[in-house]
């Protein structure tokens, strides 16, 4: 008898220019993005450490959005999925698996990212666990590390379709309607304004809830209690 495998956990990185640029990563974990905002974006060389600021857990249908939050949404401003895959748990301890809740509870967690633009091993580590979370993001020494390779500068577009954040918003900026699809509406922009409710001052988070089978317009009533309570710079939108 043929067991079947569940399939593999996905991730995503949004380019996100907000009221700065940055780089969302988002790692599918019970059944909800856990997010963080990387203010320089991933790196290909083991020697460089990103500061990666933990924002709250996000619904998994938002890990296909791509377009514009419109002006007078909390975090306005062009998204593009500038990189997107699979990825597997490589966090070890005395040789058995501690898995992805457990390691980011705990604060560290390692996996193996398999993307268009980013592959191979990449480690989080909390460092400050303050009103805002703060973790660093480090490319393992693996095979797949590479110093001489900065795919942020020479990657800059969209790995569905082919756009720059530039681009995306650019229709906007000369008063042409968006195509449909293109702007972020109804439930997803419901989910987001309820983020301006989450606590700037507390240092836990609650356990990350099973995926929904559905997405109500109630989400945004739920919202607070499936997101993380970490802070979230204003700087730094996500």
């Amino acid at each position: 008898m043929t067991t079947t495998q569940p399939p593999a956990p996905i991730f995503v990185v949004h380019k996100h220019d907000a009221s700065r640029l940055h780089y969302d990563l988002r790692l599918e974990v019970g059944g909800v993005l856990v997010s963080w905002s990387v203010p320089k974006g991933p790196s290909t060389d083991p020697r460089v450490k990103r500061l990666a600021i933990r924002t709250p857990d996000h619904p998994l249908e938002y890990a296909d959005f791509e377009g514009v939050i419109p002006e007078g949404e909390y975090g306005a401003g062009a998204v593009i999925i500038w990189d997107r895959g699979t990825y597997r748990n490589l966090t070890r301890r005395d040789a058995r698996e501690v898995p992805v809740p457990q390691a980011l509870a705990e604060g560290h967690v390692s996996v193996w990212l398999e993307g268009h633009k980013l592959v191979g091993g990449y480690a989080l580590t909390r460092i400050d666990r303050g009103g805002r979370e703060m973790w660093l993001v480090v490319k393992m020494a693996d095979e797949a590390a590479d110093p001489a390779r900065d795919p942020v500068v020479t990657r800059p577009d969209s790995v569905v379709s082919g756009r720059t954040v530039e681009e995306v918003r650019r229709p906007h900026h000369r008063g042409v309607t968006p195509s449909r699809g293109t702007t972020m509406t109804g439930r997803l922009a419901c989910w987001a304004s309820c983020w301006l409710t989450l606590p700037s001052n507390s240092s836990s988070n609650p356990p990350v809830p099973r995926r929904p089978t559905t997405m109500r317009p109630a989400l945004c009533a739920s919202a607070v209690s499936m997101s993380t309570a970490a802070g979230l710079p204003s700087t730094t939108r996500a």
